[in-house]
């Protein structure tokens, strides 16, 4: 195992420079049958994401409160 981490292609996930994300990218997006995709490591940020393409800079996205 610590030979094929050791030799396995790396790169900056960032930047785009990582082949395995970008592998795993590509596979979903085919999957899926959309342009793109994008590999998020959490739900954390994944319902990040989803709060920021709803509501832009200065806007407020208001939930419920269940006691």
């Amino acid at each position: 195992m610590l030979k094929a981490m050791i030799s396995a292609p790396v790169g900056d996930d960032v930047f785009g420079e990582d082949p395995t994300v970008k592998a795993l990218e590509d596979e979903v997006s085919a999957l899926l049958d959309k342009e793109a995709s994008v590999f998020v490591p959490s739900g954390t940020m994944s319902n990040q994401l989803a709060l920021r393409l709803h509501a832009g800079p200065l806007q407020e996205v208001k939930t419920g409160c269940r006691v």
